[in-house]
């Protein structure tokens, strides 16, 4: 790469960087704002925050990372165009390969970073954020314990303790079950304790009732019981085996999963669908940058506007990524779409390549 490409290289490396933290800092707040209940209620607030933002970057920057690209192509184009620069390089005999390749190199160059982040950081960090998760919602019922006040563990669930004791005991034990689309469950006790043993922790009520009420039928049924024990993985509390999601699976897991997997079971078009994600996703920085270079990599001079190219760029931007994650979503359960999920990224690169060859 001589110096000319040198030059546009870094100015458009810069800003499609600065565009990539911002619009992925951006994002994560959002996200961590969705989890500030789980995060308040951990007992290292700060350093748990910090864990989930940094966890949440391989993902936010997969999707952010292709438009990142196009903006600051677009950008620098657009500038070097107002300036003259390009009408100069054009004036001078230059070749357009002087300022497509540059781009085009670092929309490869971010691909490759898009296959290392989708098959290796991302299933790392999707389970490392599990884990958090799965931490932050057993905390949120020692909170229950010391508030005193009804506490909402999961979405339907709630518990409520109204005394500890000082030998580490609790008294007035209630748990809401409304998680169940068919049936409510609620269960009391007088008195109860934690009972942490090798393969888990569990909480043993002593002299309560059960309580199951049919959506259907309405007609509460009531057990009473002497000693009942539950397994605090009831309330999310982290164990040693955790169901992952295909999402936060490595690769090889994916194209050979266990059969007597139960979530693989349950959506085994779920893996699917992600093994196509994997695949195809990490061309899109490719095909966003020769977008840009396409639509506002053409000289022009200071009395022409840039404005129905760049418009156009988005539309077509937004129109392919908008087409990739159809195909994607629907990959899982249709050969068609999981063959669509990789011709629409390869069809339109090929479409620009011979379009931009035109006037190399």
């Amino acid at each position: 790469m001589n110096r000319i490409g040198l030059y546009i290289f870094k100015r458009v490396s810069s800003i499609s960087i600065g565009t990539l933290i911002g619009t992925t800092a951006l994002v994560i707040i959002t996200q961590l704002l969705s989890r500030l209940k789980l995060l308040v209620a951990t007992s290292d607030t700060i350093m748990t925050f910090l864990k989930i933002g940094f966890l949440l970057i391989p993902t936010m920057t997969l999707v952010v990372m292709p438009f990142a690209l196009w903006i600051g192509a677009t950008r620098v184009l657009h500038t070097m165009n107002t300036d003259s620069e390009l009408v100069v390089l054009e004036a001078a005999g230059a070749s357009r390969r002087y300022v497509y390749t540059p781009i085009i190199v670092l929309g490869g160059l971010m691909s490759l970073a898009g296959i290392l982040i989708a098959n290796f950081a991302a299933p790392w960090a999707g389970i490392e954020l599990r884990n958090i998760v799965a931490e932050a919602h057993s905390e949120l019922f020692s909170n229950a314990v010391r508030s005193g006040e009804f506490t909402e563990i999961k979405r339907g669930l709630f518990v409520q303790i109204s005394s500890e004791n000082p030998d580490g005991s609790f008294g007035g034990l209630f748990v809401a079950d409304q998680r169940d689309p068919n049936q409510e469950t609620i269960y009391y006790s007088v008195t109860g304790f934690v009972l942490k043993q090798p393969d888990g922790d569990f909480i043993v009520m002593n002299d309560g009732e059960i309580h199951r009420k049919p959506r259907d039928t309405g007609i509460v049924s009531t057990v009473r019981f002497e000693s009942y024990v539950l397994d605090l993985a009831y309330f999310g509390k982290a164990s040693s085996v955790i169901s992952l999601r295909a999402q936060e699976r490595y690769t090889g897991a994916l194209l050979h999963p266990d059969p007597n997997d139960s979530v693989y079971q349950k959506h085994p078009e779920t893996f699917r669908s992600e093994i196509h994600r994997r695949f195809s996703e990490w061309m899109y920085p490719l095909v966003f940058g020769l977008i840009a270079v396409y639509f506002t990599g053409r000289t022009r001079s200071s009395r022409q506007t840039n404005y129905l190219s760049s418009f156009l760029a988005a539309i077509a931007a937004f129109g392919v990524r908008g087409l990739g994650f159809l195909t994607i979503s629907q990959a899982g359960g249709n050969v068609v779409f999981a063959s669509l999920s990789y011709a629409v990224p390869i069809a339109c690169m090929l479409l620009i390549a011979v379009l931009i060859a035109r006037d190399w």
